[in-house]
């Protein structure tokens, strides 16, 4: 923790910590602080590993960038969302693999993809479920010829995100597209992005 001042707590300690005086003098205490309980995150990611064992979550850094909770989710095994070159670097300073990471800013400069970055995609199709099969083919029909590989499969369901049927439904669309992707003898497709808005209840 370069440059920052950090206090360690016990377990329910910040209670005490908030009500006495943070200065040694007493005087007032102008400068910003926030209290990070780790033990919040280490239960969360117990409980979606428990839950969703074959479903690794991907953290967007843009959310909360505090290097000691970057390093605490790498250490539990999560994944990042990186959106600049420089929440990349961050990430890879922890010495996490490049390939925990996902790139999701869509207007990708090619100097931010060079060394040990890469491209998940260079092209992106919207589809709506239903509506797709022959745009489908058209465009893994236009990717055979280049033999693009890493190709995946996303989708967000925004407010629904506590509804088991949404899942339901986006999950279908998103195996038919898996499966003509193998039909055509495409790469082999392996990630599937469900999106996020999962949330918890307040402290």
């Amino acid at each position: 923790m370069k440059g920052r001042k950090v206090t360690n707590l016990s377990k329910d300690g910040s209670t005490d910590f908030l009500l006495r005086p943070t200065s040694p003098n007493k005087q007032e205490v102008k400068d910003p602080f926030y209290v990070l309980d780790l033990g919040i995150l280490v239960s969360l990611m117990e409980k979606w590993t428990r839950t969703m064992p074959i479903v690794r979550p991907f953290y967007l850094c843009q959310m909360q960038s505090e290097p000691a909770f970057l390093g605490a989710l790498a250490a539990l095994g999560a994944g990042f969302d990186c959106a600049s070159r420089a929440e990349i670097e961050a990430v890879l300073a922890l010495g996490v693999s490049p390939d925990r990471i996902v790139y999701a800013n869509p207007c990708k400069a090619e100097a931010h993809i060079r060394p040990r970055m890469m491209v998940v995609q260079d092209a992106l199709l919207v589809l709506s479920a239903g509506h797709c099969t022959k745009r489908l083919l058209h465009f893994f029909k236009q990717l055979m010829p280049r033999r693009h590989g890493g190709i995946r499969v996303s989708f967000h369901v925004g407010g629904g995100a506590t509804h088991s049927r949404a899942y339901q439904r986006c999950n279908s669309f998103a195996k038919a597209v898996f499966d003509t992707a193998t039909r055509l003898g495409m790469p082999h497709m392996h990630i599937l992005n469900i999106g996020g808005g999962f949330g918890r209840p307040p402290i």
